[in-house]
């Protein structure tokens, strides 16, 4: 995931990460199909291009280190399955 991010914010796209919608409303999950185009907070990152303007979580050392030292792939784009 640290790897699609990095791309895109290379590539200067929108994230579109639903975990900043669902900070932004304060909800603990939302459909994976929805976009948060209501939603204006500077959180929407479908509406918003680069990064939330704070910390969306308190990250564990496993997602500090892959932020840091993200796999070499040119991927965009990842699905979340159950």
């Amino acid at each position: 995931m640290a790897a699609v991010i990095w791309n895109r914010l290379r590539l200067n796209m929108l994230l579109q990460v639903d975990a900043t919608i669902e900070y932004a409303l304060g909800l603990s999950q939302i459909s994976a199909l929805s976009d948060g185009s209501g939603d204006q907070s500077p959180y929407n990152t479908y509406r918003h291009k680069g990064l939330p303007p704070t910390p969306i979580c308190n990250p564990g050392l496993a997602s500090l280190e892959a932020a840091a030292h993200p796999a070499h792939v040119a991927y965009l784009y990842y699905v979340a399955r159950n």
